[in-house]
């Protein structure tokens, strides 16, 4: 693991305190490890890390998302390789099955140490997909101390944007509403025919006008909560502006 000093080196550059730091270092562990796995390319890294480690988001992040046309055998085989190759590296770690469906599995990785007082979890979803249109490869090049730094299979920003939308009217998480409003300042195009897609992959219709209700009304204390403890300091002024950016956006398209 990083040394005290490497933790609060980072933790003044980015911002933000040691414990998403030294989580963010096992996010990307856990990356390189699995992306040296053979079988590793039908596994697709997505959601808000992605957009962290790979496109420049400031939102730090206590989970993991993937998709993938594996088969949850094939799936288990995988990331119980990819843990037994981690724990040579960190012996105190562990990957358990919090759940186990249709529609994916979804693990918890577990790791305590001693400059921490509780351990570090972070929540690993894969899930279940019949087929990828398109993807993309990229190595994600970063300031932490990895040895190999993993160069992932993952979706591109515009599909990423299209589940963005697919779970805000879905689920009410601040993170949604942050990482949406973060493409769209980047400039990324939403299509309104993936996101049509993506819909129809849960056996639903894109509705824009429940769509602008949902932002409307989303608690802004909840956005606050929901994103404070994973925003740099200089980012936090931005929380207020998210909803009514947002709104104008996706009201023009």
């Amino acid at each position: 693991m990083m040394t005290k000093d490497q933790i609060k080196t980072l933790s003044k550059y980015y911002r933000i305190d040691g414990f998403s730091i030294e989580r963010e270092y096992l996010q990307l562990i856990f990356l390189s490890h699995l992306y040296q796995h053979k079988k590793s390319g039908e596994i697709y890294f997505k959601g808000g890390t992605a957009l962290r480690l790979l496109y420049g988001s400031s939102r730090f992040s206590e989970d993991l998302d993937f998709t993938s046309i594996y088969d949850k055998k094939m799936i288990e085989k995988i990331i119980t390789d990819v843990e037994k190759s981690i724990q040579s590296e960190l012996p105190e770690l562990n990957i358990s099955v919090l759940y186990s469906g249709t529609n994916g599995i979804i693990y918890r990785i577990k790791y305590k140490t001693l400059d921490f007082k509780f351990p570090f979890v972070i929540r690993l979803d894969i899930s279940s997909c019949i087929k990828i249109t398109a993807h993309e490869t990229t190595p994600i090049i970063s300031k932490y101390p990895i040895v190999n730094f993993p160069i992932v299979v993952h979706l591109s920003q515009a599909e990423i944007f299209a589940e963005k939308i697919r779970a805000l009217l879905g689920r009410s998480k601040g993170r949604d509403l942050y990482d949406a409003w973060y493409l769209f300042e980047k400039g990324v195009n939403l299509n309104q025919n993936l996101v049509e897609k993506k819909m129809k992959e849960v056996d639903k219709l894109y509705n824009k006008k429940m769509l602008l209700k949902k932002i409307k009304n989303f608690s802004d204390k909840q956005l606050d909560q929901d994103l404070a403890q994973f925003l740099p300091l200089s980012q936090k002024k931005a929380i207020p502006m998210i909803k009514t950016k947002l709104s104008e956006y996706i009201d023009k398209r």
